[in-house]
């Protein structure tokens, strides 16, 4: 009975996780914006965000952004999409930088990040974000691909099946 109810948590862990993503890829593709999971391309965060990892981005209250928080913001470079922590701000508005390098985004040609560029903070438990790493690609975006998508799709089914039939195919004994 435990294995049973450990079990239905855990596929209704997955099922969220599945739906959470298929949303966020379908919201990030049809309307351009950072919601729910986004994919990292590159390593501008690194060590603290890896390349290739899925963070979560929640819609932000601009007032209660501060130095230190981790953003997501739409840029006019190449990647569209830009997570990076906030450094400062100027009365134009946030300055931000990457983790890894040496320089603020506004001196390399950024503008500051305003309440328009803004899509989202990454959230950070024990000042570390949520994210989970290699996962990046299935989050929709320009460097997602269709089959990784439908790639993790089938392995969570899988995972969720072979939850259900016990793990090893074997059948089981009645007690009796």
């Amino acid at each position: 009975m435990r294995r049973t109810t450990l079990a239905t948590v855990v596929d209704a862990i997955l099922i969220c996780f599945i739906l959470s993503l298929t949303c966020s890829a379908v919201v990030q593709r049809a309307y351009g914006l950072a919601w729910g999971w986004v994919g990292i391309n590159g390593t501008s965060m690194s060590p603290t965000i890896a390349h290739g990892s899925l963070v979560f981005c929640l819609p932000a209250r601009p007032e209660s952004l501060k130095v230190g928080d981790i953003v997501v913001f739409r840029s006019q470079t190449v990647p569209p999409i830009v997570c990076h922590r906030i450094v400062g701000s100027s009365p134009e508005g946030w300055l931000t930088q990457g983790d890894a390098t040496g320089r603020i985004d506004q001196a390399v040609g950024l503008p500051p990040v305003t309440e328009t560029t803004l899509a989202g903070v990454v959230p950070q438990i024990g000042g570390r974000p949520v994210a989970i790493p290699a996962l990046g690609g299935l989050a929709g975006g320009e460097n997602a691909s269709a089959p990784h998508f439908i790639l993790a799709l089938g392995l969570c089914f899988g995972f969720m099946a072979f939850g259900r039939s016990g793990g090893t195919g074997r059948q089981r004994r009645r007690r009796g």
